[in-house]
């Protein structure tokens, strides 16, 4: 049985940008989305707060969401969609923890 040996290649800076875009239009669709059905459609006519008080928890969510986007296998939507992924830079076979994926799009959200 041999081992078969892979050769990962780093990705221009063009796809992980056109990656990047992408997951941030679906990332930021997917949260105002869930904002506003969480809302509901007369949340301006009321007079009442109580659904724009859980909109911070709602939205906190959402963030976090957008933080841990890559954790799945090291692939978001945005870099399913241009072929790219994430990969551990000491050993190329792994996916980082999602603790450094984390940190990783902490900026993002800055």
């Amino acid at each position: 049985m041999t081992e078969q040996t892979t050769t990962l290649l780093k990705s221009s800076r063009k796809r992980r940008f056109a990656a990047f875009i992408i997951d941030h239009f679906v990332l930021s669709f997917l949260i105002v989305s869930i904002c506003f059905l969480a809302l509901g459609p007369d949340f301006i006519d009321k007079a009442s707060t109580g659904k724009i008080t859980s909109l911070p928890w709602i939205m906190s969510l959402g963030f976090l969401l957008y933080l841990l986007k890559d954790s799945i296998r090291g692939i978001s939507i945005g870099k399913w969609a241009m072929g790219i992924m994430v990969r551990d830079e000491n050993n190329p076979n792994q996916i980082p923890s999602t603790g450094r994926l984390f940190l990783r799009n902490l900026p993002f959200i800055i």
